[in-house]
């Protein structure tokens, strides 16, 4: 995570006498130090900070390369996601879309621990790490993506998210399915799951993230399944070049796993024949006037196949060719593990 250390000048020899906040500063700044979140904050107080007398040498050292890299991409850094921390702060609290601590819930070290990524099952977890890693690649270069993949055993992934939530650590983005058939049908047991751990708990240090599609399966680049569906027979190779071409609601719902007719969001009403008081009017997609046609699935070990692929250097495409779904998920999970390598500090005394 990116946190963001502010506070009130004049009460800055507030924090070197409240053990508690000058503990959650010391645990903040060797997080940040070791990689697994990064810590930047107001110019003027990492200033104040620096020479306020009560702060080591490492920390000194610390804080004035974060200033110097304020300086030069600040603008950058100013503009991202951000958890505020202060002194200042008495209680949590969320703000806009950010979050307000008090300094002291940091004298916890555990809360500082490297975030988790939870998801159904360990095969969705490192993909959504690997597409999450793409994105940072691309976009901040500078910087990684620093979270643990582990999952929640399908449908009993609300209780474990529950469990970490109850324990208030170890900071977890949850990632699930919507389960939806199409756009218009609740989401999913396991979402609601999920959903249900979080209602009332909102916290910091949690984050869910419920996909746009009804599985992770509907938003995987269509290069990448082209070049997975290489091996395989003619009849996945029509299923991929229909979802080429027919709209959202179609492509983010049809099952990939067992087959589905892509033809039934038609027949359901959910999208329009042009013609739609003619019976007799052919599908537009099949091209049937009765019975619309199921096409082949690409079977439960689809997401399997994509993610050897990648362990086997298949590039993942370029983000700017992913599904805004599977770009917004990356986004969270990027922001929500942000680190970068081990900090090297020259000595303050150098």
């Amino acid at each position: 995570m990116l946190f963001w250390v502010e506070g009130d000048l004049g009460r800055v020899a507030e924090l070197g006498a409240r053990s508690e906040s000058r503990s959650g500063l010391s645990n903040l700044v060797d997080s940040a130090i070791a990689g697994d979140h990064v810590l930047f904050g107001a110019r003027e107080y990492l200033t104040a900070l620096i020479k306020s007398g009560f702060i080591n040498d490492k920390e000194i050292s610390f804080l004035a390369a974060a200033s110097q890299r304020l300086t030069q991409e600040g603008r950058t850094i100013v503009s991202l996601p951000k958890v505020r921390v202060s002194v200042d702060y008495e209680e949590t609290q969320l703000k806009g879309k950010e979050w307000l601590v008090p300094l002291s819930v940091f004298s916890d070290s555990n809360v500082l621990r490297m975030p988790f990524l939870l998801a159904e099952n360990i095969r969705d977890a490192r993909l959504y790490l690997a597409f999450s890693r793409k994105w940072m690649a691309e976009t901040l270069p500078s910087y990684l993506v620093k979270l643990f993949p582990v999952h929640g055993g399908g449908g009993t992934t609300g209780e474990v998210f529950s469990g970490y939530i109850a324990d208030g650590y170890p900071a977890t983005i949850c990632i699930v399915d919507s389960d939806r058939k199409c756009s218009t049908d609740p989401i999913g047991q396991t979402a609601r799951g999920c959903l249900n751990a979080t209602e009332g708990n909102e916290r910091w240090q949690f984050c869910l993230n419920i996909l746009g599609a009804r599985e992770f399966e509907n938003i995987i680049p269509a290069a990448l399944r082209k070049n997975i569906l290489s091996g395989m027979s003619a009849f996945h190779h029509e299923t991929h070049d229909l979802l080429l071409n027919v709209p959202d609601e179609v492509a983010l719902h049809v099952c990939l796993k067992e087959g589905d007719s892509f033809c039934r969001f038609y027949a359901s009403g959910v999208l329009h024949k042009e013609n739609s008081d003619d019976s007799e009017v052919a599908c537009v997609l099949c091209g049937r006037s009765s019975a619309c046609e199921v096409t082949s699935g690409f079977g439960s070990r689809y997401l399997f196949r994509v993610l050897e692929s990648i362990s086997d250097d298949v590039a993942i495409p370029s983000i700017e060719y992913w599904h805004d779904s599977l770009r917004d998920t990356a986004i969270k999970v990027a922001f929500f593990g942000i680190g970068s390598g081990p900090q090297r500090l020259i000595s303050s005394k150098s």
